[in-house]
């Protein structure tokens, strides 16, 4: 299935609100988009709509390759839609602590646990934040209002919030 405008779209801006949120907490990240991930011990390998690596940033800034059997996977990732069995499998085996999915029923997160995956109410990485309900209404906002002022009312909101 081709990626259609409004699957890039949702990604892209809830992608920015993100790097906002991070921006906002002075917190250094790198974002690898749909980079192929394989895991050699299990066969496995996914490609994320969008991935984030903030607490192993260091550990990844510069390279042009990771193996992630010896590298961090991203600390999280961003689902479009429906994620499969087989996807949180996988982001379960590589060792993703949190993936953010959004659907049309909404913004839903996990978070790694024992090899599991636990819902989560908020965010680990960015705590006491609404989020699940924030994301979608500024997302929503989107299709109304020009980006840019989308950005600038989420980034108001999140300087007031932390």
């Amino acid at each position: 299935m081709l990626p259609q405008p409004g699957y890039e779209d949702d990604k892209e801006i809830i992608s920015d609100l993100i790097k906002v949120l991070l921006e906002e907490q002075n917190t250094e990240f790198r974002t690898l988009g749909s980079t192929t991930f394989e895991h050699q011990a299990t066969l496995r390998s996914i490609e994320p709509d969008q991935c984030f690596y903030i607490q192993n940033e260091a550990t990844i800034r510069g390279k042009r390759r990771i193996d992630i059997s010896t590298a961090p996977p991203p600390d999280l990732v961003l689902e479009i839609d429906a994620i499969t069995r087989t996807h949180i499998k996988t982001y379960a085996a590589i060792g993703v602590p949190e993936i953010w999915q959004f659907s049309a029923s909404g913004l839903t997160m996990h978070q790694l646990q024992s090899g599991h995956y636990t819902d989560l109410e908020e965010s680990t990485l960015f705590p006491s934040l609404p989020l699940k309900e924030v994301i979608p209404y500024s997302l929503q906002q989107s299709r109304k209002q020009c980006r840019n002022t989308v950005l600038r009312d989420f980034r108001v909101w999140v300087r007031k919030a932390l």
